[in-house]
């Protein structure tokens, strides 16, 4: 069972995957998103009935660029007419397509 725990208000509800065959001991998830938090525990089943939870584990994705530019960009002159100046201002790319902390922007 897993469940994304960072970048969002609460923590999302939890996903299952069956691992049919006793016994196997790993699995790999697949399709998480980049550089987010998941939160990660094992439940043993017999037949209809469940047993306890493992404890809960925490791993984090890696990281990458921005799949999405910073949204909003505006560009106005500062001052008068002669004016050498140039305000730039713009709100980052959207939080699912961040990919992580987004360190700075050039």
């Amino acid at each position: 069972m897993y469940r994304q725990t960072s970048g969002l208000p609460s923590p999302a509800v939890w996903q299952n995957l069956e691992v049919k065959v006793p016994a196997e001991r790993s699995a790999v998830l697949v399709n998480l998103k980049k550089g987010v938090t998941y939160e990660i525990k094992v439940r043993p089943y017999f037949n209809e009935f469940q047993g306890m939870d493992s404890e809960s584990k925490s791993a984090r994705t890696t990281e990458e660029a921005p799949s999405a530019p910073p949204q909003s960009v505006t560009v106005l002159t500062v001052g008068n007419h002669n004016s050498t100046s140039i305000s730039i201002s713009w709100d980052p790319p959207p939080p699912d397509h961040q990919n992580g902390i987004i360190q700075e922007y050039k």
